[in-house]
């Protein structure tokens, strides 16, 4: 199968017009090349969608409508986009017309998928180190449908995992919360039936807990009575008591005259006395007397007055208790009366003491009584509630017993499901590893990676479908031992591994899909490598049409100055207003360069201009090389084939281009001689003249480095300049 001409209408990047965006292919190679931004991607993935129905940059960044991803932002509602497709497959001119939400009238060609090689793939390979290296391989592969599918598979099993094992742990909480509530009847039956018999349900019925409490607090009222009033019996006999006490001490101390007069005239005296310390005779009755005497009696006096005093003053406060004592007395034979209808005791104290004794005694005993059946009431209530609950967590426990079964069976059918599916899905990949053969993919790295003296023998992958896990080795010359590939590898070397396994799986398929669609190679191989990838693209595309999109222009030209430019055609994407809406579109527009060193000189004076050493340089050795190979055609010289020569003219040089030169042109020879030895001045072609093996830093000379700075690089542009028209003009006869 081989592309002939793709049309894009509405998709992308490209707006719907009536007439549709048209690039010819005409079966040969095709090259485009696009800046960031400019549509390179949007041709990508209307090609890829057009003929797989697929696109694989959706899955990259996660969108989930394809429709909405395709759709021209500005297209109209009654517009419909759709990408048609014109190809040669098995001799017979076919068709394949692909439209965005509608029919689609396209053969489903088995693995046409394969043939597209996107880079973003080949990286996230190489770099998504999150990801298993299994799971890696399968995206690398185009199995992201697989991939995601397990994953999607592997979340549902883990969810209906954590439901099983949620409700696992609900259940035998339910069971331990169930049997906690059967031994607590158990022990409240026991309990009751301890204290009540075998009946005790029938004892219990008839009571109600409501009365039993009122009741209770009755006796409690009664009982507070009772004892009230006997504690005020006890106080009233104290205060009595008291009272005789008092009276007795009065009648010690042998005062008769009023308390007061007393006192008034003990005072009086007692104050004379002690601030006339010389007094010696009475001042009433005139006799004499003594001092000391009469102030110790009046001292004396006075300290009995103040006892006596104090006694009235306690007598009084006691009578006045008495005096309450006798009030509550009376409030509470009025409650006791309440109680009692025959109420004669209340006559006889001594009786009435024994009475209130004995009836604290039996209200005791039915407060006691009373508490008791309230609690086997209460107990009894326990006892139902629990019952009921029971009933309860039953009818739960056969609802979590019901859902844990079904939960039980979903994981189990979910998990035998994801073993099978895994087992299926790692079939799949084994199948196709194991399709490429160690030999394939060994000689394709090893032809984009290094020229000669490969170290790599071979390259082993064993994938293990047990433990999803791929072994991947390298047989290294001179060591016995395989080693592990990933870590023994550069990144640049796993992305020409990448590369590599999906050539080998594109060439090892007998579909005769003789097309391979590669979006941006150049990521694929750093700098070092990519002459290998452009020679090894150059021997691929003698079976296969090449269809090959890139951002780099270097790598564009390189490889466009490579191929014969009969067999391809070039395209640049660019953006214009090319409908007159003001909208900035995708243009597809032919790129062709005439292969003249001219033309390249010209590219490299406007590379220098904007002071891109590097490409200026390039340029200048495409001039280079494209002039000496013109010549050599010309004087029809043999060129030994050097594997080990990017460009060729270190070959041209051990050819003897200059000696041919001087031998045919013999009366040119001093300025043949001065031509080529202005180049060797030059350090940049010096090093290519003189057949130094090319590197890196030779082709790609960077604006950073001192050794090649811009006057340099305008200098060797002047000196091409001269020796393209000497030889040009030498070998046309002016």
């Amino acid at each position: 199968m081989k592309i002939k001409t793709v049309k894009i209408n509405g998709i992308r990047g490209f707006r719907y017009c009536e007439t549709p965006h048209i690039i010819n292919l005409d079966s040969k190679h095709f090259f485009l090349f696009g800046e960031n931004g400019t549509g390179k991607s949007s041709f990508f993935d209307a090609l890829e969608w057009g003929l797989t129905g697929d696109v694989n940059e959706t899955k990259v960044r996660k969108i989930n409508s394809k429709l909405e991803y395709l759709r021209n932002k500005f297209c109209l509602p009654d517009e419909i986009p759709y990408v048609e497709i014109e190809y040669k497959y098995n001799g017979e001119e076919e068709s394949c017309k692909r439209v965005l939400g509608g029919k689609t009238d396209c053969k489903k060609i088995e693995g046409i998928e394969n043939n597209f090689i996107d880079s973003k793939r080949i990286e996230e390979f190489v770099i998504d180190t999150k990801q298993s290296l299994w799971n890696r391989f399968a995206k690398l592969l185009g199995f992201d449908s697989l991939v995601n599918f397990e994953e999607q598979l592997k979340r549902l099993k883990n969810t209906a995992k954590n439901e099983y094992e949620s409700i696992s742990k609900q259940l035998d909480e339910k069971t331990r919360q169930i049997r906690n509530i059967e031994e607590d009847i158990e022990r409240l039956k026991s309990k009751l039936e301890e204290n009540l018999g075998k009946n005790w349900k029938v004892i219990l019925e008839k009571e109600d807990k409501q009365t039993l409490v009122e009741k209770l607090e009755e006796l409690r009222e009664k009982e507070k009575v009772l004892k009230d009033f006997k504690d005020n019996q006890t106080e009233k006999v104290k205060l009595k008591k008291s009272l005789e006490d008092i009276q007795i001490k009065r009648k010690q101390l042998e005062i008769s005259t009023s308390t007061v007069q007393i006192s008034r005239v003990i005072d009086e005296a007692l104050t004379y006395f002690s601030k006339n310390e010389n007094i010696k005779e009475c001042p009433v009755c005139g006799q004499l007397i003594s001092y000391n005497e009469v102030l110790a009696r009046l001292r004396s006096l006075k300290e009995n007055l103040d006892r006596v005093i104090s006694l009235d003053k306690e007598e009084k406060n006691l009578k006045n208790k008495l005096e309450n004592i006798h009030s509550k007395e009376s409030r509470l034979k009025s409650s006791i009366q309440s109680y009692y209808k025959d109420a004669d005791f209340l006559i006889d104290s001594d009786k009435l003491i024994a009475f209130i004794n004995s009836e604290m005694s039996k209200i005791d005993e039915k407060v006691r009584n009373l508490k008791k059946q309230i609690f086997l009431l209460e107990e009894k209530g326990r006892y139902t509630q629990n019952v009921e609950s029971l009933e309860k967590e039953n009818k739960i426990l056969e609802r979590l017993e019901n859902e844990y079964q079904i939960r039980e069976r979903v994981f189990n059918d979910i998990n035998r499901f994801y073993i099978s599916y895994e087992q299926k899905y790692g079939r799949v990949i084994q199948e196709e590893l194991e399709k490429i053969s160690k030999e394939e993919i060994t000689n394709i790295y090893n032809e984009i990676t290094q020229a000669k003296n490969q170290y790599i023998e071979y390259i082993v992958i064993e994938p293990n479908i047990e433990d999803h896990e791929i072994t991947f080795k390298l047989k290294i010359k001179g060591r016995e031992k395989l080693v592990d590939a990933i870590t023994f590898l550069s990144t640049g070397h796993l992305r020409c591994l990448g590369f590599a396994l999906l050539i080998a799986r594109v060439r090892l398929n007998s579909n005769n899909l003789n097309f391979i669609v590669i979006d941006d190679p150049i990521y694929s191989v750093d700098h070092e490598r990519r002459y290998f990838l452009i020679k090894y693209l150059k021997e691929l595309g003698k079976k296969y049409q090449l269809i090959i999109t890139t951002s780099d222009r270097l790598f564009f030209d390189v490889i466009r100055h490579q191929f014969d430019g009969n067999t391809f055609n070039v395209y640049k994407t660019f953006l214009d207003n090319y409908s007159g809406s003001e909208i900035q579109e995708i243009i597809l527009g032919s790129a062709k360069i005439k292969h003249h060193p001219k033309n390249y000189i010209e590219k490299a004076e406007k590379h220098l201009e904007i002071k891109d050493l590097r490409a200026a340089a390039l340029y200048s050795r495409l001039a280079l090389e494209t002039v000496l190979s013109i010549v050599a055609k010309e004087i029809k010289l043999e060129v030994p084939y050097n594997e080990l020569e990017k460009i060729g003219i270190g070959g041209f040089i051990e050819a003897g281009i200059k000696k041919k030169l001087k031998d045919r042109y013999g009366n040119k020879s001093d300025e043949i001689d001065e031509q080529f030895q202005r180049l060797s001045n030059s350090r940049y072609f010096g090093n290519l003249l003189k057949e130094f093996k090319p590197n890196k830093e030779v082709h790609f000379p960077h604006d950073s480095r001192i050794s090649y700075v811009y006057d340099e690089i305008n200098d060797l542009i002047e000196t091409l300049k001269d020796f393209t028209n000497f030889l040009l003009n030498l070998i046309n006869g002016n």
